[in-house]
């Protein structure tokens, strides 16, 4: 089907944008709903890259805020995967924001290294 890309609306409210959240913290899982709500962003989390892969998979997401360490598959496994079934499957390039502590420059780009935006 066609594909539709979201446009911030001028009132600011982003509720149409489908977000996917992966994040194993309970307490940032908070903290991204509170940061989100006022904007009117209710997002999916998932709690590792695994689950954030299959549920990459399985729908259309205007944006992907990915934590970098996590169990079971961290944040730049995931997101290498993703960038390669992109491209393999011919699907639009989905941005995918890293979330991370981690700001020291050669932490910053292991992430960007890994495919995220």
């Amino acid at each position: 089907g066609a594909q539709t890309q979201a446009v911030p609306r001028a009132d600011g409210d982003l509720s149409h944008l489908r977000v996917l959240a992966a994040e194993d913290n309970r307490v940032n899982q908070v903290v991204l709903r509170a940061l989100l709500a006022p904007i009117g962003v209710e997002p999916v989390i998932v709690e590792d890259g695994a689950q954030a892969l299959a549920a990459w998979e399985g729908g259309e997401w205007d944006l992907v805020l990915m934590d970098a360490r996590m169990p079971v598959m961290d944040g730049l496994t995931a997101t290498a995967e993703i960038r390669a079934r992109e491209q393999s499957l011919g699907r639009r390039r989905t941005p995918i924001i890293g979330l991370s502590a981690d700001a020291m420059d050669h932490q910053v780009r292991e992430l960007l290294a890994s495919g995220m935006d």
